[in-house]
């Protein structure tokens, strides 16, 4: 910084002697402005640490055990009267009415003083009022469903706007377990399956709506899984007969948990980006899983078409946010196309089509990825299930054709690699087109499409000489046709078929054959190998001219 001073010294007095040699008069110097010096900013003071509101292990476990084992009590006491009668239902449920409002009310005593510590007892009174409402209704047959539904629903809203009071979302998780448990700790008493679907129906609409409130999607999706989980695990247990009611529930579900994530989207205005969208996907394939292996057992001509159906429900949850914000949602596009690949592969691939007709079907894997990648959209991050579904469906087909295995009934089977073929070299002309946007691609395309023309040779022709020589006419035709195009690695691919055609030569047509034939073979092949290191020269050159 001196030397910076000294400097500015120097040509401030160099202009005030070119004024004073051309008798100009200048304004008087301003004054000397203050130096500005930097030093390290003040340390915070640290709020008073008192020993009551640090975090303590030992005391966190204690209030967790004694929170857990007073719901346990509860629970127990609202159960008793099942096993022994010696209290009135009426005054049992009383009785847990009046200890889970005396936990609530001790725990906002006591949020002045500890406020993380005191919320265990609040959550540990919601808990045991699910449970009163569950048993008042399906044990003692007390209150009614509409009213119970109701009761389900204050409860669900006041153990959340605790859960906002004491502001942390542990509270709201110990809700959200307290009362999916519930028919889990009082199952034996009740085999209605459809009232029990009230109340997960309830629970899922309460968590909803908080998550709608707080900003926070982790609350709607924690009650999707244990209700998805939660309710076929019931089902086993409880009326694994009722088959209907368990579709209808878990297809309620999806479609309750898919308009709580559009609902999010449009309220928050936040879209759901990927790496949210990926704790959303199990969530999908369990509602596939459970909701289709029942159908499929029951209903095994409709289970197929259903699940195609069932996309379009998704497909409009996903547009109407998308039309509303006019803005990509890169998470609710890779929701849908996890779940449309997850049924277009199972039913509509596997099911619905004739397993000879598969391999026709699987060369619209390229046409398709060619329109996919023509169609003008704003993000394709959120497509890659589809295509990886389309990449699996067409590799497994392709490995088959050039192989020549497992294919024994399909129609035209001696044209299934030569389109194959076709089908590559023409991807490879479209990713030509686009060089600076798939540079890879290119070449992955050619390298396949190289294999399917020389496998498709080897099934066309019965003599080793054919073979050879059709392999000769295709690596000659490319450096011809690379040499016109001024097609670089078109040139340099041909070098792959004359490496095959060298191996095919030295472990297989100098193998067992009958001299006549291996003098044919060594003459074509080496005569292919000589035109197409001259052809090579050639293209070469031209490359450098260029």
């Amino acid at each position: 910084m001196d030397d910076v001073h000294k400097r500015l010294d120097t040509l401030e007095k160099r202009l005030q002697q070119i004024e004073d040699h051309l008798g100009m008069t200048c304004l008087p110097p301003p004054a000397e402005e203050p130096r500005f010096t930097f030093s390290p900013p003040a340390t915070p003071e640290t709020p008073d640490a008192s020993p009551k509101h640090r975090g303590n292990p030992v005391t966190g476990l204690l209030g967790w055990c004694g929170a857990m084992l007073l719901v346990l009590a509860a629970a127990y006491l609202i159960k008793l009267a099942v096993d022994t009668g010696w209290l009135t239902p009426l005054r049992q449920l009383a009785l847990a009415v009046l200890g889970a409002g005396s936990l609530i009310a001790t725990g906002l005593a006591l949020r002045r003083n500890d406020r993380g510590y005191a919320g265990l007892l609040p959550a540990a009174g919601m808990v045991i009022l699910f449970l009163t409402l569950y048993a008042a209704h399906l044990h003692y047959h007390l209150i009614g469903p509409l009213p119970t539904g109701a009761g389900i629903l204050v409860v669900c809203v006041g153990s959340l706007l605790l859960c906002r009071l004491f502001a942390s979302d542990l509270y709201a998780l110990f809700a959200v377990l307290g009362s999916y448990s519930a028919p889990f700790l009082l199952h034996s008493g009740s085999r209605d399956l459809g009232r029990i679907a009230l109340f997960y129906g309830a629970w899922g609409i309460g968590f909803g709506l908080f998550s709608l409130w707080t900003g926070r999607r982790r609350y709607y999706l924690a009650a999707l899984y244990l209700g998805l989980l939660g309710f076929q695990l019931l089902w086993y247990i409880v009326a694994p007969l009722h088959w209907r009611t368990l579709g209808l529930v878990q297809a309620g579900q999806a479609t309750l948990f898919a308009t709580w994530t559009a609902a999010f989207t449009l309220r928050h205005r936040r879209p759901l980006d990927i790496p949210a969208a990926l704790f959303h996907l199990p969530a999908v394939a369990l509602f596939y899983l459970f909701q289709f292996s029942v159908l499929g057992s029951h209903l095994p001509r409709l289970t197929a078409w259903l699940a195609l159906a069932s996309i379009l429900p998704f497909w409009i949850l996903f547009l109407v946010p998308r039309l509303a914000l006019r803005v990509p949602l890169p998470g609710g596009r890779l929701l849908v196309s996890f779940y449309a690949a997850m049924a277009l592969f199972h039913s509509g691939y596997l099911v619905l089509l004739p397993t000879r007709w598969q391999p026709w079907a699987a060369l619209l894997a390229v046409p398709l990825a060619a329109c996919w990648l023509r169609w003008p959209h704003h993000s394709k991050s959120g497509d890659w299930p589809l295509l990886a579904g389309l990449g699996s469906v067409w590799s497994v087909n392709f490995l088959a054709a050039i192989a020549n295995r497992h294919l024994p009934v399909v129609p035209a089977r001696p044209l299934l690699t030569s389109a194959f073929t076709v089908t590559l070299y023409a991807g490879y002309l479209f990713a030509r087109q686009r060089q600076s946007r798939l540079p890879h691609l290119g070449i992955a395309l050619l390298s396949l499409g190289h294999l399917a023309a020389m496998a498709a040779a080897s099934q066309i022709f019965d003599s080793r000489l054919a073979i050879s020589l059709a392999w000769g006419v295709l690596a000659l035709a490319c450096l011809a046709l690379a040499g016109i195009r001024r097609d670089r690695l078109l040139g340099q691919s041909s070098l792959l078929v004359f490496a095959l055609s060298a191996v095919k030569l030295v472990f297989f047509d100098l193998d067992r054959a009958a001299p006549l034939m291996r003098i044919g073979c060594l003459v074509v092949v080496g005569i292919t190998f000589y035109a197409g290191g001259w052809l090579y020269r050639r293209f070469v050159i031209l490359q450098h001219i260029d």
